[in-house]
């Protein structure tokens, strides 16, 4: 991928300390996604200062701009040249889909859980419980494909907390709920490609408000993980021309249980009232 970065390098007179870095910088553009101008400094015996030095001689602002000008032409990459639309995998899907059978569905199934599973450290679910359990209220976004899991997180949030709101649908309610959440409050978003962009406003939003923000998607490198506390990663990938969200309920269940472990009983007069009251209307 020729990005900004490798033609500005190209065009830019730099010293040899700049060099060196540049070239560290080239010779694997995906660390600097995660690594911070600390990190680099460390690795090439030179300052941070000097890190930072060569980004503004590229033209940003400091080692921070270049980063993310790097993931959102990452995230463009994969947007473009990788995910396929609906439409245009339906052929070769009914294809796979003719070959397999009820077995292989398991298979893929459990290949989907087992990449969710091993992307994210059982102590980052226990984090975004945290945040979740130390928030005022808790807003859950998700919509589209992402719509069920939102309304399933939001509807299981709503028995163990008061001051749950959820968004499955992307309309003007969302932007107008969402102008109230301040910094003792937390969002809770999930989006896979493509990504939804209501999603990243509300994200946005919870940002400018300095409020506790949850991201479920499917790569670090997506838009909506930029600024989050918490990203948790899910594998989209499954045997229909859509997108699976087996690995996103399965996280969302897991923060759900990780609630619950550290509520303990606390609930228990809630769910009574909630319980009773429903029993009458005999939703259940």
């Amino acid at each position: 991928m020729q990005n900004l970065m490798e033609e500005k390098i190209r065009d830019a007179r730099l010293s040899k300390t700049e060099k060196r870095i540049a070239d560290y910088f080239m010779e694997d553009p995906e660390r600097l996604y995660f690594s911070t101008a600390k990190d680099i400094a460390l690795a090439l015996d030179v300052s941070d200062t000097s890190v930072i030095r060569l980004c503004r001689r590229l033209g940003y602002s400091g080692y921070r701009e270049l980063q993310e000008q790097m993931r959102r032409e990452l995230t463009d990459t994969i947007a473009s040249e990788r995910y396929v639309i609906p439409s245009e995998q339906l052929p070769e899907k009914a294809e796979e889909l003719a070959r397999t059978d009820a077995s292989d569905h398991l298979a893929l199934a459990v290949s989907a859980l087992e990449n969710t599973f091993r992307k994210n450290d059982p102590a980052k679910i226990d984090r975004a419980a945290s945040l979740i359990l130390d928030s005022d209220r808790v807003y859950v976004a998700g919509f589209r494909g992402a719509a069920g899991p939102a309304m399933y997180a939001g509807t299981m949030l709503s028995q163990f907390l008061p001051g749950v709101r959820t968004f499955s649908r992307a309309d003007s309610g969302c932007i107008e709920a969402m102008t109230d959440c301040t910094d003792r409050d937390c969002l809770l978003v999930m989006s896979t490609p493509r990504y939804s962009r209501m999603a990243e406003i509300l994200k946005d939003m919870a940002l400018e408000a300095h409020s506790r923000i949850i991201v479920v998607t499917d790569r670090l490198t997506a838009d909506l993980a930029s600024g989050a506390d918490e990203v948790l990663l899910c594998d989209p990938s499954g045997p229909l021309a859509v997108n699976s969200y087996l690995g996103m309920m399965f996280l969302l269940e897991s923060i759900l249980r990780s609630v619950s472990r550290q509520l303990g009983t606390a609930p228990s007069d809630r769910f009574q009232r909630i319980d009773r009251y429903l029993s009458q209307l005999g939703l259940y």
